[in-house]
């Protein structure tokens, strides 16, 4: 027992001096650091952020301008090519086309013009035919149908076989029925001085009714058919334009 009390006594002093040492302000951060070893870190919200409100501004203080996009439509602007590069086009002129006849005053609308298409004999002309067999057309549609049967005829020929047993020189000339149109025309006609038979040949419109008109020469006191300048009648002294031939004997 007397072995240990002793060695009790020296550790119990060696304590009482170690607590009466103060530690110095160093020595107090490092005991703290070794003792909180964990840190926490401030992390910001993840979520959407809020705007922030622009500064106020006090009223009459100007405001920066801010550009405003014009939403006006444009208006197409048409090129303006200069005149050196612009090549110049000549345009024909367009033909004038012939006037059409009213639907109402056609041929196929009024039946009772067909009975004047081709001419029938003893009548003078369309118009004549035409206002014989249609009397209820009006003069506006006979006129009409009128050109219409006369224009719309064809190209053809007639030719005149004439033999002359008169004793005197002697002169003949042909006259259309249905247009002023004369062979040869223009003051002037066929002579026929000897006995033989003398050809005419005459190119006409299809269907259109010539007359011959024959006089002594120099004297019209006697005539053959139409006589001088279609001065007169006759009964069988015309021939339709059909291509055909036809002969005549004047003595």
């Amino acid at each position: 027992m007397k072995n240990h009390l002793p060695i009790g006594v020296l550790i119990a002093v060696v304590l009482a001096v170690l607590i009466s040492i103060p530690f110095s302000a160093g020595d107090a951060r490092s005991q703290t650091s070794r003792v909180s070893t964990t840190t926490h870190i401030k992390v910001p919200p993840t979520g959407p952020m809020r705007p922030v409100d622009p500064a106020p501004v006090p009223i009459g203080a100007l405001r920066p301008a801010i550009a405003v996009p014009n939403t006006q439509p444009i208006a197409p602007v048409r090129i303006q090519r200069p005149a050196e590069s612009m090549p110049t086009v000549v345009v024909p002129p367009r033909p004038r086309l012939p006037e059409r006849e009213s639907p109402d005053c056609t041929v196929h609308r009024f039946t009772c013009a067909g009975s004047c298409d081709p001419l029938p004999d003893g009548w003078p002309s369309y118009g004549a035919c035409l206002r014989s067999q249609c009397e209820q057309v009006e003069e506006n549609c006979i006129e009409k149908l009128a050109q219409g049967f006369r224009f719309r005829r064809t190209v053809s020929e007639l030719t005149f076989l004439v033999e002359s047993r008169y004793a005197f020189k002697m002169q003949i000339e042909f006259y259309s029925q249905d247009r002023k149109v004369a062979w040869p025309g223009n003051g002037q006609a066929f002579n026929i001085n000897d006995y033989k038979t003398h050809v005419y040949k005459l190119s006409c419109n299809s269907g259109e009714k010539i007359c011959y008109g024959a006089w002594p020469t120099g004297s019209g006191s006697k005539y053959w058919g139409k006589g001088f300048d279609d001065r007169h009648s006759c009964d069988n002294c015309c021939a339709r334009c059909d291509g055909q031939s036809v002969s005549f004997v004047l003595g």
